[in-house]
């Protein structure tokens, strides 16, 4: 989804950031608990660095694409009434 709406840049961040975070942690989880330190490091790398910001940045984009121009929801009061009058003079 983030593709689709042109947010390529911080997808980059991301993996880039876990990339770095997993290899820092693997060689210290490695260090003490082999194999499964570098799976644990694998696994955290991707959800506190991959995952959870780029979950937050989807809600973000829907968010924005949810708003009008005055920053209501296109299905709140005002401007909901605002469309059906406008579809009513048509």
């Amino acid at each position: 989804m983030l593709n689709a709406a042109g947010r390529l840049r911080g997808q980059a961040v991301y993996a880039t950031v876990a990339a770095l975070v997993n290899f820092g942690l693997s060689i210290v989880l490695a260090r003490h608990y082999g194999i499964a330190g570098v799976i644990a490091a694998t696994s955290i790398a991707w959800l506190a660095c991959g995952a959870v910001p780029a979950a937050l940045e989807r809600a973000y984009v829907l968010a924005r694409l949810t708003r009008d121009d005055k920053g209501r929801a296109p299905w709140s009061g005002s401007s909901a009434r605002h469309a059906a009058s406008r579809h009513e003079s048509d």
